[in-house]
């Protein structure tokens, strides 16, 4: 058994147990604690932690943002909604937030847990031409985190054995395939013309070619500058 452990949110040591009150969330990330599940905990609180929060810090020094220190904040300093700046997904409760002026850079707890990657750099170099700003390669967190990753352009999880590529140009997390597809396909909707792929904001409206749908939804849009899919049987043509 491991020995307790000290953590900034609360006053108390913390040790290792087994978690059985149903309907509790983790203080830290909010997500519900699983029973059964080893957690950390302080019994006479009622104070619980994923053994993966248990680990983050108060203040972290992180590849994504070597320059300056972030900060645990308990929610967005932002009066108006925040979002990643790596995943651009909506940051509902923790934060880590840079507190120098005019900086913004903002981590949810998910991508505060990946790490750099040094393994398959021939791989990174391969895929580097189809994008136009430089891919990262990281490894997902080691099995005690359990947080979820989606691929900013297909849309799907991101499953433990796959690779995980970020830009923080685009602010977007690609899984292997999406980040070995170019700028351009050939579909067999339009066969006379590649298409490309283009920033939301530059078509206006988004018509589908196809089905002539406009709705939003269809489109996805996640964050301004991300590209846009169409999630159904086809992908965007012309307008």
């Amino acid at each position: 058994m491991e020995n307790p452990v000290h953590h900034f949110r609360h006053p108390h040591p913390l040790s290792l147990r087994k978690f059985n009150q149903p309907g509790r969330k983790c203080h830290m990330c909010q997500r519900q604690l699983d029973l059964d599940a080893t957690v950390y905990g302080c019994e006479r609180c009622s104070f619980f932690l994923h053994r993966a929060c248990a680990k983050f810090q108060q203040q972290i020094i992180h590849p994504f943002h070597p320059h300056h220190t972030l900060a645990y904040l308990d929610e967005s300093p932002y009066d108006n909604e925040t979002y990643c700046s790596v995943c651009s997904e909506k940051i509902k409760h923790a934060i880590y937030h840079c507190e120098e002026t005019n900086c913004q850079f903002d981590l949810d707890l998910g991508c505060a847990a990946l790490t750099p990657s040094k393994k398959y750099a021939d791989r990174v170099a391969e895929l580097q031409g189809n994008h136009q700003h430089a891919l990262i390669l990281r490894d997902k967190p080691n099995e005690f985190y359990d947080f979820y990753y989606f691929c900013s352009r297909c849309y799907e999880l991101i499953v433990d054995d796959k690779l995980i590529f970020a830009c923080l140009e685009c602010k977007c997390l690609l899984d292997e395939s999406c980040a070995a597809q170019g700028r351009e396909i050939k579909h067999p909707f339009h066969p006379d013309h590649p298409l490309k792929l283009q920033p939301v904001n530059s078509v206006s409206p988004a018509k589908c070619s196809v089905c002539a749908s406009t709705d939003p939804a269809l489109f996805e849009e996640r964050a301004p500058r991300l590209d846009y899919y169409h999630r159904q049987e086809h992908q965007v043509g012309d307008n």
